[in-house]
């Protein structure tokens, strides 16, 4: 399955929720781990330390929160 596939048919409407509300859905089991619980089980993998990291069937799927800011007319 090529990446764009992949991401169009499984990963894109997961990244979508993720980002609008910072969590995973119910309908997926997956428990938050830190970037040194995942790096004792991926040696092979670097992960950065400022985020949260879910093991989602074979995918390791990162959030990391960012500020935005916004403004609107009163």
């Amino acid at each position: 399955m090529c990446s764009d596939t992949l991401f169009s048919e499984n990963l894109s409407s997961l990244v979508f929720y993720v980002s609008a509300t910072g969590l995973l859905p119910d309908e997926v089991k997956a428990k938050a781990q830190s970037a040194d619980v995942l790096a004792g089980k991926c040696m092979a993998l670097a992960f950065s330390k400022d985020g949260t990291f879910f093991e989602v069937g074979d995918t390791i799927l990162s959030v990391h929160a960012k500020t935005e800011y916004f403004s609107r007319d009163k």
